[in-house]
């Protein structure tokens, strides 16, 4: 799954001596990604969770193994434009940036689960992950929207719906609010 000239560049780094790793947890990201019948739907194809995802847990796996934290790494610096982007959009929110998708997208929800991480805990991401798993499968994207706020306020303990509909932009959900 590794193009030719990311392999080259991974296997010059080595030879020199420097960092390799990332871009091996980014694509084993990709393959952990099963949550797209949860949070993504068809009337908005362009929904860049999976890439978010393997950027993240890609670059929290890294860490765990311990590679750096430090900017120059490519997978450092791409989380960093994560925060970045949340950053703006949390100061601007358009929900059109996050329904279109894209790259401006993805990098919205990885800055989200990074700051929703630091608001509540590092434990968040396991707990938004693993009730995500109970939540039926999206039909509609009220359906894709409503499984993210449930699984962000569970992981939370405190319900988000205020947070996601205000702070954020994000379209209201009825009935939502009061679980």
């Amino acid at each position: 799954e590794i193009g030719q000239a990311f392999w080259e560049e991974t296997y010059n780094n080595a030879v020199a001596g420097g960092e390799t790793r990332g871009l091996f947890e980014y694509e084993m990201g990709r393959n952990f990604w099963f949550f797209g019948h949860l949070f993504e739907s068809a009337e908005v194809p362009t929904y860049h969770l999976a890439t978010a995802f393997a950027t993240i847990y890609g670059y929290q796996a890294g860490v765990a193994a311990g590679s750096t934290e430090q900017p120059g790494n490519e997978l450092v610096d791409w989380v960093q434009t994560y925060r970045d982007g949340f950053a703006r959009y949390l100061a601007a929110p358009d929900w059109s940036l996050i329904r279109d998708g894209g790259i401006t997208g993805e990098r919205i929800h990885g800055g989200l689960w990074l700051y929703l991480a630091r608001q509540y805990g590092e434990d968040w991401h396991g707990r938004f992950f693993r009730h995500a798993w109970q939540l039926e499968a999206a039909r509609s994207m009220d359906d894709a929207i409503s499984n993210y706020i449930v699984a962000a306020s569970a992981a939370a303990r405190t319900n988000l719906y205020a947070f996601f509909t205000g702070s954020l932009d994000f379209p209201e959900v009825a009935g939502l609010q009061d679980k």
